[in-house]
């Protein structure tokens, strides 16, 4: 995969895979089908998550799980499926805000929100966002980094996006111009 070769990737992870449910090895065969689903087009990439979910819901890994529904809320937002896509994030959210990783929930937040802007959810969207901006201007705050400073730019960018939809455009204008910056 690394070396660009995703024909030979995606046969050997599909291999792994099924060596893997095949020997009854869950915890590589959710690893092997992450692989997969990381190599075939976009548009096999659901069947091949939903397998590796199944494969993680038999294991109760919610680490897994968090990991596994993002991806595919991802992949469903780069298929121009955002209500399919905000549902993997819910999803995704519910298994990262179990965890103890504050970086990851904020992601987890964040990705919800961005996906209720994308389906025109734009008041459900500035509430998460904004909720998530002042958690985002918090960790920078504490811990001032370029890795902290890009969530504090994420969260204003999809804030200005909905702002401007819901009719204050020199607001979102405004946040824009934050968020390019950060």
């Amino acid at each position: 995969r690394e070396g660009g070769d995703k024909t030979t990737a995606k046969a050997t992870f599909i291999e792994t895979y099924d060596y893997c449910v095949a020997k009854k090895l869950p915890k590589r065969a959710v690893d092997a089908v992450h692989h997969v689903a990381l190599v075939v087009p976009p548009e096999e990439q659901p069947a091949w998550a939903m397998k590796g979910i199944a494969e993680a819901e038999k294991l109760k890994d919610d680490g897994w799980l968090a990991v596994l529904w993002n991806n595919l809320g991802a992949t469903y937002e780069d298929l121009k499926k955002p209500e399919k896509a905000l549902d993997a994030y819910l999803k995704a959210r519910d298994y990262h805000h179990k965890g103890t990783n504050d970086q990851r929930k904020l992601a987890a937040d964040w990705a919800v929100a961005h996906a209720q802007r994308l389906c025109g959810k734009h008041e459900e969207a500035r509430i998460g966002l904004e909720k998530a901006l002042a958690w985002a201007a918090k960790r920078h705050a504490a811990e001032p980094s370029k890795e902290t400073l890009e969530w504090v730019g994420w969260c204003k960018k999809d804030l200005g996006e909905s702002i401007a939809a819901l009719g204050d455009k020199p607001k979102g204008l405004a946040l824009l111009k934050e968020a390019r910056a950060a």
